[in-house]
């Protein structure tokens, strides 16, 4: 006889003991472990952080954050790998909860997801409100950006600037690509 799996909250979700074997999201109710990253996922995931803090301290209305928990519905908590959060809502007084709703930039570097588990994510970090999401792939070097009702393609040989979402961002994004950065992202 089958048995049925159980649909957990996210308060139910934080009750459970932490995990030895790496991080874990909530999706749609049932606990996913994720793979640990390597060098190559950290390495990206420091380069892209790196310059959204550098254009943090000249334009204080954005906080980055890696690794952060975000409660996307009562059933899903997710965890992208880089975030872009407003300052009034890294601000907020209970600062101990998980923020509610997408950040304005979600980012995921991809080395494991199948891509129908990555479109889902997509499209439930833009339903729960993220104005953008980027989608890095540094075996392919290639980088998407998302949001609501379009989808954009660019290569390492690109500079990534969105001037109605981060007037005055400029991120070569060879960059994130190679071992050193080449040059500095303007802030």
């Amino acid at each position: 006889m089958a048995t049925l799996a159980m649909r957990l909250t996210v308060e139910e979700f934080d009750l459970l003991p932490e995990s030895d074997h790496g991080k874990r999201e909530l999706v749609d109710g049932e606990v996913v472990e994720m793979p640990g990253a390597h060098l190559g996922h950290e390495r990206v995931k420091a380069k892209v952080f790196g310059a959204l803090f550098a254009y943090s301290m000249q334009h204080t209305a954005w906080t980055p954050l890696c690794e952060t928990r975000f409660r996307l519905t009562p059933f899903d908590l997710r965890q992208p790998d880089v975030s872009l959060l407003s300052t009034p809502r890294a601000d907020e007084p209970n600062s101990n909860e998980y923020p509610a709703g997408a950040p304005e930039l979600a980012i995921e570097v991809v080395f494991s997801e199948s891509a129908a588990e990555l479109q889902s994510k997509v499209e439930l970090y833009l339903a729960a409100g993220a104005k953008q999401v980027w989608v890095i792939y540094p075996d392919q070097r290639v980088f998407w950006l998302y949001q609501e009702g379009s989808a954009r393609r660019l290569r390492e040989t690109d500079i990534l600037e969105v001037p109605d979402f981060l007037p005055g961002f400029s991120l070569p994004l060879r960059n994130i690509f190679t071992p050193q950065s080449l040059e500095s992202p303007r802030p």
